[in-house]
């Protein structure tokens, strides 16, 4: 079942949000052509997407991360991928039979340090924020986008 709203204590760019303006954007992007296949494990070549100076500047800080989260609920598989500091792109690899049916793949920033006064100068939405700054603490996530999922044929 999927969340309809999430509340979060700090400003986060999202495609379902209207936290940031609307040039800023988050994304991770596969193509299910070059998803490989071994005996032992599944290989998904995925990169991202930032246009957000503010949480690019944080990468760069190493006071945030990529990472991509990929989940089989069904063999309970659940495993965090981190991006290279300096890579938007990376291969992930995935134990075989440790997923079942299908696997949910979805991208978020997230700080790695506390962030006292975090605000992206004149990336925020007005309206809602203005000159605000905010408290971010250690794992808060920055950035997110909606899982998408991947069909397993375990058939074989």
């Amino acid at each position: 079942m999927k969340s309809v709203k999430n509340e979060f204590p700090n400003p986060v760019l999202a495609a379902e949000r209207d936290d940031y303006i609307d040039s800023c954007s988050f994304s991770t992007v596969f193509k299910a052509s070059d998803i490989e296949v071994t005996a032992e494990e599944i290989i998904i070549p995925i990169s991202y997407s930032l246009v957000c100076n503010g949480l690019q500047s944080l990468i760069d800080a190493e006071q945030a991360v990529v990472v991509v989260s990929v989940k089989s609920s069904a063999a309970s598989y659940s495993r965090l991928f981190r991006f290279p500091k300096d890579a938007t792109s990376m291969n992930i690899s995935i134990p075989k039979f440790g997923v079942v049916k299908r696997i949910e793949i979805g991208g978020s920033i997230i700080a790695c340090t506390p962030i006292p006064g975090f605000k992206c100068d004149g990336e925020f939405n007005e309206l809602y924020f203005g000159n605000s700054t905010f408290e971010i603490r250690k794992g808060d996530i920055l950035a997110r986008e909606d899982s998408r999922v991947i069909y397993i044929d375990d058939t074989e």
